[in-house]
This record gives structure tokens, C-alpha cells and sequence, in this order.
């Protein structure tokens, strides 16, 4: 690898999933240059999984806010990361995520090849061990084309170079949800050129209770915070798809039983017949992550 890349790792008390992560990244040929992981809760079984590292590779550094950090979101971890990394592009992967062994190698491939400073990866969603779906954002995107929906760029299958990160200012730390979205509405407004690197894998788990994907008020409200932020620049369309995912959100296990069957009828009337033919497969195949 002639580029130098820095893998950075935001991890938030899972050091079960931190360790499938770096397993993950250990067993890129080439290996990364720098290896960041960012633990906000300053936790000692994840500073042990990170020193179960030591020595496999490149030194794997464990980095921690300070104590008048206050912790936003998970771009907040991200941030600092990137703050304190040395290569020229930054490669970010969530601890409850991890990649194929080829990733690094392909994405470098890309970037070499195309001379762009950003490249999206494909992403495989994993549920239960199960994959149940694959997404790989379009060339030639347009910021408008992605201010409501998200085309499949997470914090897992993004390569930045970090100048152009430090441009954009980073992560947006006030918005706990959709900060990818923002960051890839950001890139795109800038103009800048990207690459598409349809041979790296990453691999987003969307299981358990706190994955940030997983419906909740918490998540409705982060919706709805996304939202306000655009609300000068959105069409007619997008404000019927986030008013669908807000509802979407406010489906979650323990809703009052009145309120969650009217946010399905708001899901119902804000969804076009794409969505609602998807929304039956799901129901037949009793994969309801999205409506159900």
C-alpha cells in the first residue's frame, strides 16, 4: 500500500464487537499504517482488548476524551480520532462493524487508480448473522440526490483523505443520527470526486438493542434533528421520506399499542409503492426491521 491510511475505531463499551473490529483490520494485507481506537467511556475491558493487540501489527493506539469532553454522538469519537491521526487518509470502521480482509487493499486500489480523495465501499447489512441486504452507492451522485435518502455510506465503508475531512469540519457531533448522511450530503455539496470500491466488503451489524439503527424515540428525535437542519433545502419528497422514517422510528417494541399503529398509518402514507411492496416482502419473510 503506497498511500498511508489510519483505521479509526469509535468504540462505546462493547469490547466483544471492539474485538471482532481489529481482528477485522489485523488481517488487512497490507495493514494500515495507524490503528486509533477512541473509547468514550474509558473502560478497562476495552483498553485489554486493545492491548491484546499490541504487537500483531501496526501499534494499535487507545485514545480517550478528556474529561471536559462531553460526548455527543459518535461522530464526537470519530473526530477526535481523525484530530490526532498522522496518514493521509482516514478509514473509518464502528466497533459493532467490521470488514472483509481484502478491503483495505481494494479501496487503495481505487484511490490509486482514480486519484479521488474519497471512496465508498460496499456494504453488506448483517442481521443475526444473517446478510439481508448489500448496498453500493451510484457514481455520480449529487448532494440533492442524497439529502433524504442515504445510498449506503455508513462509518464503516468511507475512505477520506484527511485533508478533505479537516475541510469539512468533521463529523457533525450534535446529530446522534443520520451524521453519515450529513457528512455525505457535506462531501458531495463540496464537489469533490469519489470512487466506488465494489470489491471491499464491510460488514454492518444491525442487531441488538443499542445499535443506534434500531427504532427508538431516541432515534425519532435524531431523525427529526437531521431534519431541521435541511429544512431550508428539502422538497416535497424528502419531507415525506424523513416524516416516514421519524414514524418508522416510533415503531419500537414497547410503543403504547394507539400510538404505534398510528405511526404506521403515517408510514403507510408516506411511503411510495416502492416502499410498500418492500415493506410486504419484509412481512412475508418476517423481516420487519424497517415497518413492522
Amino acid at each position: 500500500m503506497v498511500l498511508s491510511v489510519a483505521c479509526i475505531i469509535p468504540t462505546h463499551g462493547r469490547p466483544s464487537d471492539l474485538r471482532r473490529a481489529l481482528d477485522s483490520v489485523a488481517s488487512q494485507i497490507p495493514l494500515p499504517n495507524e490503528i486509533i481506537v477512541v473509547d468514550d467511556m474509558n473502560d478497562e475491558p476495552t483498553k485489554q482488548v486493545v492491548d491484546s493487540f499490541q504487537g500483531v501489527g501496526p501499534t494499535v493506539r487507545l485514545v480517550r476524551p478528556g474529561d471536559d469532553t462531553v460526548r455527543r454522538s459518535a461522530g464526537t469519537s470519530r473526530n477526535l480520532g481523525a484530530s490526532v491521526a498522522t496518514s493521509e487518509f482516514l478509514a473509518f470502521l464502528d466497533d459493532d462493524d467490521y470488514w472483509a480482509p481484502n478491503y483495505l487493499s481494494a479501496v487503495a486500489g481505487v484511490l490509486e487508480s482514480s486519484e479521488v480523495p474519497l471512496v465508498f465501499a460496499a456494504l453488506s447489512v448483517v442481521n443475526n448473522g444473517n446478510e439481508v441486504g448489500r448496498r453500493l452507492p451510484d457514481l455520480g451522485l449529487k448532494d440533492s440526490d442524497v439529502v433524504s435518502i442515504n445510498p449506503g455510506v455508513t462509518g464503516s465503508n468511507i475512505t477520506i483523505a484527511a485533508d478533505l475531512f479537516r475541510q469539512l469540519g468533521g463529523y457533525d457531533e450534535d446529530l446522534p443520527v443520520y451524521n453519515d448522511l450529513d457528512f455525505l450530503l457535506r462531501c458531495l455539496e463540496t464537489g469533490a470526486a469519489y470512487g466506488v470500491a465494489p470489491t471491499a466488503l464491510a460488514y454492518q451489524v444491525t442487531s441488538g438493542a443499542e445499535h443506534l439503527s434500531s427504532r427508538s424515540a431516541r432515534r425519532a428525535a435524531g431523525i427529526a434533528k437531521y431534519r431541521d437542519k435541511y429544512r431550508h433545502r428539502l422538497q416535497a419528497a424528502d419531507s415525506r421520506r424523513l416524516r416516514r422514517d421519524i414514524a418508522v422510528a416510533n415503531r419500537f417494541h414497547d410503543q403504547r399499542p394507539h400510538l404505534k399503529a398510528a405511526y404506521l398509518v403515517i408510514t403507510l402514507i408516506n411511503s411510495d409503492l416502492l416502499d410498500i411492496l418492500r415493506f410486504l416482502k419484509r412481512v412475508s419473510t418476517k423481516r420487519t426491521a424497517d415497518y413492522g
